[in-house]
């Protein structure tokens, strides 16, 4: 009820009807029903047990970074970076369903997963420059989930990379890799300007 995830008038005729039966039985054997685990990414959420939990697409936050829990109408709690631009501006008037959340220290929930994180790189526009990126990449064993790319200028391009990884540390260390590669000026993390939600 507190998330949004069932109405309290759907839960009220629950317990009515419940009342209702226990009132036309002499002894009810109640037997517990065994509680479904909700995967929770490795992340822990103060207060509340067992909820359901997304990752935010507009900042993809990875384990490592700095993150804070919005509760949001119906789908349970989003996790987005503390910096997130969406959720500076939502907060201006919902302070109120924030939540404080963090990683789980040592969980096998998040050490096997792989987490969406996007860069921008912008590098000279030549022939094989998508083809070395894609090498680096391979080499690491990165999977490449999305690219586009975008001419500047005359001389340099904008490459728009979405990329799979486990961490922070890991995504630092595929900037680093990319960085190395002759032509590249620059690589930094950016926001999705596509996907803007809580």
């Amino acid at each position: 009820i507190g998330y949004g995830g069932a109405s309290a008038q759907k839960i009220a005729v629950k317990v009515r009807d419940a009342m209702i039966r226990a009132k036309n039985t002499e002894a009810i054997k109640i037997t517990p029903t065994p509680k479904k685990k909700v995967s929770d990414g490795g992340v822990s959420v103060e207060g509340i047990d067992n909820c359901l939990i997304k990752f935010a697409k507009c900042c993809n936050p990875l384990p490592g970074d700095f993150i804070i829990g919005f509760i949001t109408k119906g789908y349970g709690i989003s996790i987005h970076k503390c910096d997130c631009v969406n959720l500076i501006n939502s907060t201006a008037t919902d302070k109120d369903r924030l939540v404080n959340v963090e990683w789980r220290k040592n969980s096998g929930e998040y050490k096997e997963a792989r987490f969406e994180a996007l860069m921008q790189i912008i590098a000279d526009d030549r022939i094989s420059m998508l083809a070395d990126i894609s090498t680096a990449l391979a080499e690491m064993k990165v999977s490449i989930l999305q690219i586009n790319t975008q001419k500047r200028n005359a001389d340099q391009s904008a490459i728009n990379l979405s990329v799979s990884c486990k961490n922070l540390n890991h995504f630092n260390s595929i900037i680093a890799k990319i960085k190395g590669i002759r032509g590249v000026s620059s690589v930094s993390r950016v926001m999705s300007q596509s996907r803007k939600e809580l």
